[in-house]
């Protein structure tokens, strides 16, 4: 696939990002999500195109497997494309002119972390909305230090939410992020109901009331309980609750972690 690549001097950190929101589309697609495979199959777009479509940096030329991808998954293109290198372009495309544009709040999501051996978990937030959730297994913990720094640099986000840990902050402390640091007994009791008990389970039912989407990550019982003994599903939900938390509570300067003190 020919890909227009951006000249030198135009290289800015946004060349990191994912230029498509495909990934975490496929994830919340339908009632048990979307395979590779199978959105190949159902937009009629080649799996080696949709894979280099998926894992993209740079804007490609060709255009209609991305509008077969969104016609598929029922959005629309501009919905695919990350908005900064919609401006990126636009900016080329305009001289450099400076002009305001129909959605100029900068997007700077959010990367919730949560470390429970052998999985760290993952949530991207931008705005209250849950972009994308991740559960990866790591065997070093070196692996930590890179899957971090490939959710940092495949969304640009510039904001950590993590649990007070001394040594997972080194693994990912990173120098174009400001880190916090939020207890997960402080997201509990930021997120229950006052009327409920602060409790594991709890926390699993109301973000499940707030996300239904996240049900196709746990196993729901029959009666309507999260299947809490499945740790390796239930992990999942807490880097969103780290991440919905900090959102409320707004945390402010008292609350960064410097690794230095």
């Amino acid at each position: 696939m020919h890909t227009e690549s951006p000249s030198r001097g135009d290289q800015s950190p946004a060349e990191g990002w994912l230029v498509f929101h495909i990934r975490r589309l496929r994830q919340w697609f339908g009632a048990k999500a979307v395979s590779q495979t199978e959105l190949a199959e159902l937009s009629g777009v080649p799996l080696p195109r949709l894979r280099a479509l998926e894992s993209a940096r740079v804007l490609p030329r060709p255009v209609e497997s991305l509008v077969r991808v969104a016609i598929t998954l029922g959005t629309s293109v501009d919905h695919l494309i990350d908005a900064r290198h919609i401006e990126r372009v636009r900016r080329l495309v305009e001289g450099g002119e400076s002009k305001p544009t129909l959605d100029c709040r900068p997007f700077c999501p959010t990367l919730a972390l949560c470390y429970r051996s052998p999985y760290l978990a993952s949530a991207i937030m931008h705005d209250g909305e849950l972009l994308e959730v991740q559960r990866t297994r790591v065997r070093k913990k070196k692996d930590i230090h890179l899957a971090v720094a490939r959710l940092i640099g495949e969304y640009g986000c510039r904001k950590i939410v993590i649990e007070p840990d001394r040594h997972l902050l080194k693994l990912v402390e990173n120098p174009h992020c400001e880190i916090r640091t939020l207890a997960m007994s402080v997201a509990k009791r930021a997120l229950i109901p006052p009327d409920r008990k602060p409790t594991s389970l709890e926390l699993c039912r109301t973000l499940l009331e707030r996300f239904p989407s996240l049900g196709r990550l746990v196993t729901v019982l029959p009666t309507g309980r999260v299947a809490m003994s499945e740790k390796w599903r239930v992990v999942q939900l807490l880097p969103v609750a780290l991440g919905v938390a900090a959102d409320r509570l707004k945390l402010g300067e008292s609350t960064r972690t410097s690794l230095r003190t």
